[in-house]
């Protein structure tokens, strides 16, 4: 049981905490679509945030307007979106994959026909979804296309430039656009310049009237437009006159028992109504032409002929109107967006765009807006369960009353109920970047009865990844070891600048606990608040909290940032007597004040033995910390924290492992043709603990980046052919996995078959060596299933007292030649702790209780700090054994994990 997944929404557990993040219905379609969803850093933050987001189609870059105007629309319509501080969810197909969100890069390469990208693109509707997907296709997605895959994530709101309809001549061809049935059963708001002119709008409306769609024009008139010209001359059933009425209505709409759709008519405005009466008689000259030459008959070719014909007709007039009336479309949606946020917000009415954190193993993967592949653009920090923040080092992190603070050595001070000034922390050897926080825990005996309380308990503990991996840490280290860098909330009470009166500077850190515990934790909590009000940092009600429950697990408080204006995190949970999860609220977002100089200038100014972090960092700080490390040989270990944050290390994974194939002035060009280690900068990141579905999604994410990048996949490729893995190493793994057996180059220890036949049946070892270009060692915590250690080092296992294998773990290596010459590839299996299932209390923090427990081993058992971890001194790529054998670490780490499984502490 223990490492269980299920704060990550991953697996059902007694304490099932999996959408404490928001509501179920962006978790369930990530489950549902399965990595076949790609969905942007900006777009999930947005999700998370509950912010306004707008979808987009993709239809009209790939096949609706000639290049470039296409790309320029676009890019266009997200620029106007964004300056009404709403999001843009552009959706696409890209390789078989569904990308909710675009970067710049991939939409220059939809919408260039020449792109290798754009080549044989397909429009996609609801009923294309399926074969484009099977086959690998890129593809603009339509209206309906569109809809069903915004919907199915929450996005209430969708803009246009007009959608299809019934097609002129429909009594006979029966040819009637999947768009209006999509409104009919798929619950948007859809803003659009009417039916497209082509089409015959009576009949269009009768549809619509049939399929139960609200119809409403926007403005001061009635009549429902025609495209190109304010009127059809036609009326629609229903007019709103401005946003905050077309918020209500969507709003009401959409809380129905059963949801409804809104299609709002924007009329194009009315300055373009002499050229666009042109342009309409220009659409009917086109539609007679198509009778006469049979195109009428040819099915979705219609639409880009007659398109086409008209644009050829006009000019280019037709054009320019296209772009102007969805620009208008863009600027009226993204108003009523925003309104229609804030109904939500201030209503609280649950709805979809609510989503959740986590998601199941093959959940959605996740792009940045930089780069084809991925973004700087932040997300909230989450997890499913309770998480957050991390512990500090002895050097405060202090600052003005903004976020942007600096870092300065701790101030010693007194306090009314001090005994006296605590001398000056040592510097730490672990600094912990991450996320720290309060969760709240309601649980009853009773049944819930809703809008009303309920007899019950609530349980209040400090959480957040990084928080309980520093806690874990410094349990197993001396004291004032582990220093966590995270941010708490300022309530900006009056009183002086701090950077202009470093006396007043706020210390965080007292009296050690160990003489008068009880004396020691007011006098830290007393003082903190007295010095943090003389220097404008007076911490809100959760922050202070979270000082005392750092100072009670025994960690310094010296890392925490003040961030006026913003909450200390906090997650509070619902449960049922049972253990099941009825709601959440998190608020988590302060983690993202953490700033790109303020993780450097730790980490110069420490130089610790190790830096730790978890992936609710922005993708920005989390490249400056891990280029940083690199730059000082300090080893690093990553803690994944959940499959959307993961993707957040690739870019620089990629960037600071394999820079450039181009040769330095000294090179020569021989050395290009070995593998990338051989010669490349040293890798960012020395450990990583993911979970068997973090592993899938990195190994997912890494592929995909080498399909899209040939010379990374060369290089990639490169360092895995000169690992030499043959036969051998794969009939040891065969070994492992299916029976116990000793010989060359395979440890003895007996373990149960089924106990590992989990590793070979989900390709584990060899998504784990995919990585290792990237990555020098793999903690994969497998829950019950236990502990997989995959490394390359330079000692072969039991070769020596101080090396042995522990009792139970069991180890398989193969010894490397080449550049990695006299090196050992290493797999060591530890079990999962016994313990009884009606003593496990809460599976929550298990996992990172092991990660702490591993730090602690890595940095304790040294034989003196130049060790670095047990990596950097034994060179690139390898692991150097440290002194203390791994297996006794190890055993302790999981010691560790039993003793939390039992408590209600994340970390017991």
């Amino acid at each position: 049981m223990f490492l269980s997944t299920a704060r990550r929404g991953l697996v059902k557990s007694p304490f099932k905490l999996r959408s404490v993040r928001a509501i179920a219905s962006l978790s369930q379609a990530r489950q549902s679509w399965g990595n076949r969803l790609v969905i942007s850093e900006e777009v999930e933050h947005a999700l998370h945030t509950k912010a306004p987001i707008i979808a987009l189609e993709s239809a009209i870059i790939t096949h609706g307007m000639p290049h470039p105007t296409n790309l320029t629309t676009a890019s266009s319509l997200e620029s106007i979106i964004r300056s009404r501080s709403v999001t843009p969810a552009t959706v696409a197909l890209i390789n078989g994959r569904i990308h909710v969100g675009l970067s710049g890069n991939q939409l220059e390469a939809l919408s260039d026909p020449s792109s290798g990208i754009s080549k044989g693109a397909v429009k996609v509707s609801r009923r294309d979804l399926g074969p484009a997907l099977a086959l690998g296709k890129t593809g603009g997605t339509t209206v309906a296309g569109t809809m069903y895959i915004a919907s199915s994530l929450g996005i209430k709101v969708f803009v246009t430039g007009g959608i299809g309809g019934v097609h002129r001549g429909a009594e006979s061809s029966m040819d009637i656009s999947a768009d209006l049935i999509e409104l009919g059963r798929t619950p948007m708001a859809v803003f659009c310049a009417g039916a497209k002119s082509i089409l015959d709008i009576p009949r269009t409306l009768e549809v619509l009237e049939t399929q139960g769609v609200c119809v409403a024009t926007y403005g001061d008139k009635q009549e429902f437009p025609a495209f190109y010209h304010p009127s059809s001359g036609c009326q629609s059933p229903w007019r709103v006159p401005d946003s905050d009425s077309a918020a209500r209505l969507i709003q009401t709409s959409l809380t129905l028992p059963t949801p409804l759709s809104t299609l709002l008519a924007v009329p194009i405005p009315s300055e373009h109504a002499e050229a666009g009466a042109q342009v309409q008689e220009a659409v009917e000259q086109a539609v007679r032409e198509s009778v006469e030459q049979g195109v009428d008959k040819r099915g979705k070719e219609v639409t880009p002929w007659l398109l086409k014909r008209v644009g050829e007709l006009t000019q280019g007039e037709a054009l320019d109107l296209n772009v102007k009336l969805i620009e208008n479309n863009a600027r009226i949606g993204s108003e009523v967006a925003v309104r229609l946020a804030d109904l939500y917000r201030s209503r609280g009415s649950g709805s979809g765009s609510e989503q959740g954190g986590e998601q199941h193993a093959s959940g959605a993967l996740y792009s940045s807006k930089t780069s084809p592949s991925w973004s700087s653009s932040g997300s909230s920090a989450s997890r499913s369960g309770p998480q957050l923040p991390s512990s500090g080092p002895n050097g405060s992190l202090q600052g003005s009353t903004s976020v942007d603070n600096n870092l300065s050595a701790p101030v010693v001070g007194k306090s009314p109920l001090s005994a006296g000034s605590s001398p000056v922390l040592p510097s730490p050897r672990v600094l912990v970047f991450g996320s720290a926080a309060i969760d709240l825990t309601s649980t009853s005996t009773h049944s819930l009865v809703p809008r009303s309380t309920t007899p019950g308990s609530v349980f209040v503990s400090p959480g957040g990844v990084g928080r309980n991996i520093a806690e874990a840490a410094q349990n197993l280290l001396p004291p004032h070891s582990v220093q966590m860098i995270s941010a708490y909330g300022s309530e900006g009470a009056s009183g002086s600048d701090p950077a202009s009166n470093p006396s007043k500077t706020a210390s965080l850190e007292r009296t050690p606990l160990t003489a008068h515990p009880e004396r020691a934790l007011a006098n830290t909590l007393q003082s903190t608040v007295e010095e943090s009000q003389q220097c404008n940092k007076n911490p809100d009600a959760f922050g202070k909290l979270l000082m005392l429950e750092f100072a009670s697990a025994g960690l310094r408080t010296d890392g925490l940032i003040a961030t006026e204006g913003r909450s200390t995190a906090v997650c509070s949970l619902t449960l049922e007597r049972d253990g099941d999860l009825v709601a959440g609220v998190a608020d988590m977002g302060i983690v993202e004040t953490v700033k790109e100089r303020q993780v450097e200038e730790a980490i110069r100014k420490y130089r610790p033995e190790m830096v730790v972090f978890d992936t609710n960092l922005l993708e920005g700080v989390i490249r400056t910390l891990l280029r940083t490390c690199q730059e000082l040989s300090i080893p690093t270990f990553c803690d994944p924290t959940s499959t959307p944050k993961l993707p957040r290390i690739l870019p620089s994974l990629i960037s600071l492992t394999l820079p450039s194939s181009e040769p330095t002035a000294t090179a020569s060009s021989a050395t290009f043709s070995a593998p990338p280690q051989a010669h490349a900068t040293r890798k960012p990141l020395k450990h990583i603990s993911p979970n068997l579905l973090e592993l899938d999604l990195l190994h997912s994410l890494i592929s995909a980046a080498c399909e899209d990048d040939p010379e990374l996949d060369r290089r990639v490729w490169g360092y895995l052919n000169a690992l030499n893995l043959g036969s051998e190493w794969r009939n040891a793994v065969e070994r492992l996995t299916a029976s116990s057996t000793s010989g060359s180059g395979v440890s003895s220890t007996s373990i149960p078959d089924a106990d590992r036949a989990w590793i070979r049946t989900g390709g584990v070892v060899q998504k784990m060596v995919g990585c290792l270009p990237f990555i020098d060692s793999f903690w994969l915590k497998a829950s019950h299933r236990g502990l997989l250690h995959l490394r390359i080092s330079s000692t072969r296992p039991g070769s020596s007292d101080s090396h042995k294998s522990s009792n139970t773990a069991h180890s398989i290596y193969q010894k490397l030649d080449g550049v990695h010459g006299g090196k050992y590839l290493v797999l060591t299996h530890y079990p999962a702790p016994r313990i009884n299932p009606e003593d496990i209390v809460s599976t929550t923090g298990a996992g990172d209780t092991l990660v702490g427990g591993l730090v602690a081993g890595l940095v304790g058992s040294q034989v003196g700090q130049g060790d670095r971890g047990g990596s950097e001194s034994a060179g690139e790529g390898e692991l150097h054994i440290p002194a203390e054998d791994e297996g006794v670490w190890v055993e302790r780490a999981l010691e560790r994990v039993k003793r939390s499984l039992m408590s209600r502490r994340a970390v017991g």
